[in-house]
């Protein structure tokens, strides 16, 4: 799971991140609040590290369609959601890669702002 958003708290904004994921018994975490940050994040491409984790996510789905979502209680803001396609995931610790992996049984929201 990622979640990558705009937060704004307190007067300040700023990307915020979060990743778990869940490999042979091991979760591992890369979100904000422990040093992670996004390299990268596009339609077709999500890079998110911290000092330990690294993940890549190359999305190749199909081409999305429109859901309707609200901004101030009408719902005229656009989201892009993308059904499963066949998408690459790799994960490294500490440099090491621990899995590379495919995937048919995905799916994406993206919202452009």
């Amino acid at each position: 799971m990622v979640a990558i958003a705009d937060i704004s708290i307190f007067g300040f904004q700023f990307k915020g991140i979060i990743c778990d994921v869940y490999h042979k018994g091991n979760e591992y975490r890369i979100a904000t609040y422990n040093g992670g940050k996004i390299l990268k994040c596009t339609k077709n491409k999500i890079i998110i590290y911290n000092k330990k984790f690294r993940l890549d996510v190359g999305i190749s789905g199909p081409v999305g369609f429109d859901l309707n979502a609200p901004v101030g209680g009408n719902m005229i803001k656009v989201i892009k959601g993308f059904p499963s396609g066949r998408d690459n995931f790799k994960f490294f610790q500490d440099n090491n890669l621990v899995f590379d992996m495919h995937s048919s049984k995905t799916s994406f929201e993206f919202v452009e702002f």
